[in-house]
């Protein structure tokens, strides 16, 4: 099975539960000003937000990428399940991408609800203390 179609066989409830519409020339899902991309090669798999939004908060030349792994345990405070222990090593068996793809959704569901409805808060937070770190350089 193609990575996209493990993405999508994951992370569909994105559009059916949230609204979010599965963009065609890419792997991520979009909705408003919140996008959902992942990305698979050298045998890891990345899943990153990343808010498209130019405001008084969101001004450009500050990374507005945010790694899903670390948002979850923000908004989890730290009681996200254990990742797999049946993973091993480098992600390049569909199996493991399967496995690791079915954990981010499940966690994603568990954790992200708010986000998904539309709650940028937590990035927000993030993007205000990197403007901040970036003025004291």
């Amino acid at each position: 099975m193609s990575f996209k179609s493990l993405v999508d066989q994951n992370f569909n409830f994105l559009e059916f539960d949230f609204g979010f519409r599965s963009l065609k020339d890419g792997i991520s899902y979009m909705k408003d000003d919140l996008e959902l991309e992942f990305h698979e090669g050298c045998g890891q798999v990345d899943i990153n937000f990343f808010v498209r939004k130019n405001n008084d908060i969101f001004k450009p030349f500050i990374s507005r990428s945010f790694d899903l792994n670390s948002i979850m345990r923000k908004v989890s405070d730290e009681k996200m399940e254990p990742y797999p222990k049946d993973i091993i090593g480098y992600l390049t068996e569909g199996s493991n991408i399967n496995l690791h793809l079915t954990y981010y959704a499940r966690m994603l569901k568990e954790h992200g609800k708010d986000i998904l409805n539309g709650d940028l808060t937590i990035f927000e937070q993030i993007h205000k203390k990197r403007r901040e770190n970036a003025k004291d350089t």
